[in-house]
């Protein structure tokens, strides 16, 4: 984990900002954009493994801080917040989530996010 830690504190920026519409510098940036994303995940669900919420609940609005889209990031925070008994949390993260994706895409989330605010919100029934 501190491996992880340590690669998600060197991206600082994405990859030459003041080169940001410059179409050369755009794969590059994509793939270490991806690579920070792609850690930022791993990183999560381990923390996740390890039921540390508050870790969760840190390195997801990290990440939603250079990627406001980024799915994973919502559904790793929804989990923390109800496994930390915080159900309103959970359904304003998806509130949040649903405004950002009709606003700037024009599309819903995912079957999956959806599919997992169901889980976590409805009350559990006793056999």
């Amino acid at each position: 984990m501190e491996y992880l830690n340590s690669a998600l504190r060197l991206y600082d920026d994405d990859f030459l900002p003041e080169c940001r519409y410059e179409d050369w510098a755009a794969p590059e940036r994509e793939r270490l954009r991806h690579l920070y994303l792609s850690a930022a995940g791993r990183l999560a669900q381990l923390y996740i493994d390890q039921q540390s919420w508050d870790e969760v609940i840190q390195i997801s609005n990290q990440t939603l801080a250079r990627d406001p889209l980024w799915e994973p990031a919502y559904r790793h925070l929804m989990q923390a917040h109800a496994r930390k008994g915080n159900l309103a949390q959970v359904q304003a993260t998806f509130n949040r989530l649903r405004a950002g994706l009709q606003r700037d895409l024009g599309v819903d989330p995912s079957t999956e996010t959806e599919q997992l605010l169901t889980s976590l919100v409805q009350p559990r029934r006793k056999p």
